[in-house]
């Protein structure tokens, strides 16, 4: 496995556990979606970011911004460049917490999974490991 891949599946394998985990959106008294909630909630990229490096610019952004992705690689992660996870794949990532019912969200991050190549064994329910078709 690439560099892009293993980093691609440590950030989802965390999303998943994070998300089902929290099985509630994060989001403001106006129903917005936020990457930390006033009540401690945090979304798909918001699960990524420690508290050392998460800055409250980077709310109201989406997840390939410039500040979002100098939070994320001031957390570690790689998301630009040839070895980096990629900004549609935060975004993707991102859609599910923001737009996907609680309900969906498993076979909706299964369906990510699928369409990245990713294994899906963090997920409950029929495990999967790296999809080999073609996207």
């Amino acid at each position: 496995m690439d560099y892009r891949r293993e980093q691609q599946q440590k950030m989802f394998d965390m999303v998943v556990r994070h998300l089902l985990e929290q099985r509630a959106k994060a989001a403001d008294e106006l129903g917005q979606c936020r990457y930390r909630a006033p009540d401690g909630r945090r979304c798909a990229i918001g699960s990524l970011v420690t508290d050392a490096v998460y800055s409250p610019l980077m709310e109201g952004r989406g997840a390939g911004h410039q500040i979002v992705v100098g939070v994320l690689e001031a957390a570690g992660y790689v998301v630009l460049g040839p070895t980096g996870v990629g900004e549609g794949f935060l975004r993707d990532l991102q859609h599910i917490h923001d737009n996907e019912s609680v309900e969906r969200w498993a076979s909706s991050l299964r369906n990510f999974a699928d369409l990245y190549h990713l294994d899906a064994t963090s997920l409950p329910g029929p495990s999967s490991g790296p999809s080999t078709e073609l996207v």
